[in-house]
């Protein structure tokens, strides 16, 4: 009996002694498709709309999505960042599928879909303004030049950038220091 009463404290105070991101990403694992959530694409998303291969689901969201999905080098804090942004940018597609039919375009689709991106990308529990230099290493390797500096791929770096520079400012009246040189960036990108 006091074995069992020793490994039941012993695992509770495994659970409580979980570093924050590691917590966060347990709660992805139970929200987040363990098989394959890239296959959304195809089969949920261009099953129900179907755009072809030159369409989001197939010619961005699906090949991102496994991009992101077999990248193994992001730290800890960055794959529960980068599962916690898959599950809302399908999320976010749910919403526009599930509007009116008839109004509803492959280009508006599209245009929905990369409005959704800087708000998932930045959302809690875990923010893109939170990871450290090596995610975004890895977020910059994945990316294709043509899209991460093509007009849809730069007003998301300035949304983001402002966005983090919001946080960044707010946390700086809270008493968190950030440097001023991850400042003027984030100034310079929001432009």
């Amino acid at each position: 009996m006091r074995v069992i009463l020793f490994l039941f404290v012993l695992s509770a105070v495994r659970v409580f002694c979980l570093d924050e991101a590691s917590r966060k990403l347990r709660i992805f694992d139970d929200l987040y498709p363990a098989s394959n959530p890239c296959s959304y694409y195809e089969d949920t998303m261009e099953d129900v709309f179907p755009c072809g291969t030159r369409g989001y689901a197939l010619g961005y969201g699906k090949k991102y999505c496994n991009r992101f999905r077999y990248n193994h080098d992001f730290s800890l804090l960055g794959k529960t960042w980068r599962d916690k942004t898959m599950f809302c940018l399908q999320d976010e597609i749910n919403v526009f599928l599930q509007g009116e039919a008839g109004q509803q375009t492959c280009s508006s689709l599209k245009d929905y879909a990369f409005d959704s991106h800087p708000p998932c990308y930045t959302s809690a529990p875990v923010s893109f303004c939170e990871l450290k230099l090596r995610d975004y290493r890895q977020v910059l390797k994945i990316i294709d030049t043509r899209d991460l500096l093509g007009k849809r791929g730069r007003r998301q770096i300035a949304d983001v950038a402002r966005i983090c520079l919001n946080e960044k400012q707010r946390l700086g009246k809270m008493g968190q220091k950030t440097s001023p040189e991850i400042i003027e960036i984030l100034e310079r990108l929001a432009e």
